[in-house]
């Protein structure tokens, strides 16, 4: 086992970045707005050597793997809020938007055979493979919602979601999410 450990490297480097920024402002006693908002990146290394001269069914051959990943993607959520009272009747209630939206990629490498004391894939001498993909998304969404009640007995909740979404099908990349609720608080009767 230490022989083994002396002539092979299993390392992972990464590293990323994120990054959130929020804003509250209180436009009006009953109105306010609130914009949340992120952005990330990463990426990461992982290399997997076996040395030539490692005992075991390797030991001649040697191998090396190395992977990169990066991406990146972004959010953000905008908000106005609204909030009354008349008399018995409350009222509050939200319309925004939301956005989010990223990219990530990897791709990498194997190959056998490598010449002694060489960790690079251009000494290798068999079983070469190369594989990769990458992925993005966007996703756009219209929010709002209603809340009503009456003496704080009686409830009724409506709301409204349009998403237009990259990972729809094809033909059809939005879709609506319309809900109504109701509810009664039997206890205050």
């Amino acid at each position: 086992p230490i022989h083994s450990i002396q002539n092979s490297d299993y390392s992972y480097k990464s590293a990323g970045v994120n990054v959130q920024l929020g804003l509250d402002v209180n436009i009006l006693p009953w109105l306010s707005f609130s914009s949340n908002n992120g952005l990330s990146y990463w990426t990461s290394l992982a290399t997997n050597y076996v040395s030539p001269e490692i005992a075991g069914p390797m030991h001649g051959i040697g191998s090396l793997y190395r992977q990169n990943d990066y991406g990146y993607g972004a959010i953000s959520t905008d908000l106005f809020k609204m909030v009354g009272s008349f008399g018995d009747h409350n009222l509050s209630g939200l319309i925004g938007g939301e956005f989010s939206g990223g990219y990530s990629d990897y791709w990498g490498g194997s190959a056998e055979g490598l010449l002694q004391g060489y960790t690079t894939f251009n000494t290798a001498s068999k079983n070469y493979q190369v594989f990769g993909a990458y992925s993005q998304s966007n996703i756009m969404s219209f929010i709002s919602q209603v809340n009503y009640d009456f003496r704080q007995k009686y409830f009724l909740t409506a709301s409204y979601r349009l998403d237009a979404n990259s990972k729809f099908a094809p033909d059809n990349k939005t879709a609506s999410f319309p809900t109504v609720s109701a509810s009664w608080l039997i206890n205050k009767e």
